[in-house]
């Protein structure tokens, strides 16, 4: 089978973040059962044209501003190299069903909705919204959807795609070595692993380690991941006056499994996420996560199990479940446990086997 894969972004680029990894994950164990897999996907410097990671052959052509302008060209001259096209649809959608002439899935990590008032300013916000929406009802509302949560699963039957065609079909959780590769931390260490963008809320994490210093003068975070918001975020913990108590680090696997080694508490304060890849990253480790109860996440925090969840956009209640695990070693501990269970459930290999029978039943 020969599979053509869309997708903004591969693992390589430094914006990559869960989108990426799910890829990478799922068409990789595909490719190595014998698919011949190709991504089409942006530049960035220093960055091939074209190469061969792994079993993923990788195309690069423009840029975030002009990839949604060049793929129909690019997918038109090549659509008789492929049997089926895929498309990652969380970023802007590459419109596949007015120009791709092979079956095809879409791969739906979230619906951006609500986001777009955290990116953009009024009007432009809501017009985002309500352009969203009328792709959906429109140009996708036929299309065969796999998505990672039944949130998502759920946004999609909401904007018109037939239920019937949406798969839901988890990520994974196995792709880190989850032996500690680090001692865990002597004093309080929390830890946020994921794209810096502003509608992940890291504002009201800000505020709740500076609210939560006082009490815990010795506790620190750790922030890993690139995005576009991270000189605004430095700016903000610079005036808020916990520089001092932040250590930053880029997305690397080594780097990540030295941090969820050290971690007391992991935190998600997005206002919406597709499934919460780092929330199961954290749960391999035994560290449980607090986090926003916003679609995604209260799919993958078991409230009081796993985990705690929070009300959306509300510092003092979030720095309050982050007070009451850092200080509750024997809550800390049994919620750790329980996460480092319910993560074993989830296999990259069981998501691509489910997805390679959606792909053939296409």
């Amino acid at each position: 089978m020969r599979i053509l894969v869309l997708n903004w972004w591969d693992l390589s680029n430094p914006q990559a973040g869960g989108a990426e990894r799910h890829l990478h994950e799922i068409f990789g164990r595909i490719a190595r059962q014998g698919a011949a897999v190709t991504l089409l996907c942006c530049r960035y410097p220093g960055s091939r044209s074209e190469e061969q990671v792994g079993d993923l052959r990788i195309v690069r052509r423009g840029t975030p501003r002009t990839i949604n302008l060049l793929a129909p060209i690019w997918v038109r001259a090549h659509a008789a190299q492929f049997d089926v096209v895929v498309e990652y649809t969380n970023k802007i959608p590459f419109l596949t069903p007015l120009y791709a002439p092979l079956p095809r899935l879409c791969v739906a990590h979230h619906i951006n909705g609500i986001a777009f008032r955290h990116e953009f300013p009024e009007p432009l916000a809501s017009w985002l919204m309500w352009v969203e929406r009328a792709l959906y009802a429109r140009i996708y509302r036929r299309e065969t959807f796999s998505a990672v949560s039944s949130s998502t699963a759920n946004e999609l039957i909401e904007l018109g795609i037939d239920a019937r065609r949406v798969h839901v079909i988890h990520n994974g959780a196995d792709h880190l070595d989850c032996r500690a590769s680090a001692p865990r931390s002597p004093t309080p260490l929390l830890l946020y692993t994921g794209r810096l963008k502003r509608y992940k809320n890291l504002d009201a994490l800000l505020l709740a380690v500076r609210d939560l210093a006082t009490d815990l003068p010795e506790m620190r975070l750790a922030i890993i991941g690139e995005g576009a918001d991270r000189r605004r975020l430095s700016a903000v913990a610079r005036q808020l006056r916990v520089d001092d108590r932040i250590a930053w680090d880029g997305f690397d696997d080594a780097a990540i499994a030295d941090w969820l080694s050290a971690a007391w508490v992991a935190v998600n304060p997005s206002v919406k996420e597709g499934w919460g890849l780092g929330v199961l990253e954290a749960a391999r480790y035994g560290v449980p996560t607090v986090g926003n109860a916003a679609p995604g996440l209260r799919d993958s925090i078991r409230h009081g199990e796993t985990g705690l969840l929070v009300p959306a956009n509300d510092p003092a209640q979030l720095g309050g479940a982050l007070r009451c695990l850092l200080t509750d070693a024997a809550l800390r501990c049994r919620l750790g446990e329980n996460a480092r269970r319910w993560a074993s459930r989830f296999r990259w290999a069981d998501a691509a086997a489910q997805t390679l029978r959606v792909i053939e039943r296409l």
